[in-house]
């Protein structure tokens, strides 16, 4: 579930792209990184990807 705070700051982050870095995960604050990571990927509508457990692979694995 994802809180309202997650969503409107995900909002305010699609009108604002230009000015978003990429959180990189630097082996420290797991669960901060893991927050700021699905904000960053929900505000680019990509979150729903990481929650989909159907993702059928590839039969040919060197096809990226």
């Amino acid at each position: 579930m994802v809180s309202r705070a997650i969503v409107l700051t995900a909002d305010r982050m699609e009108r604002n792209m230009s000015h978003v870095v990429i959180p990189l995960f630097d082996g420290e604050s797991y669960d901060l990184w893991a927050v700021r990571m699905q904000i960053y990927l929900d505000g680019l509508n990509l979150w729903e990807v990481m929650e989909k457990d159907d993702v059928p692979l590839s039969e040919n694995l060197t096809v990226a």
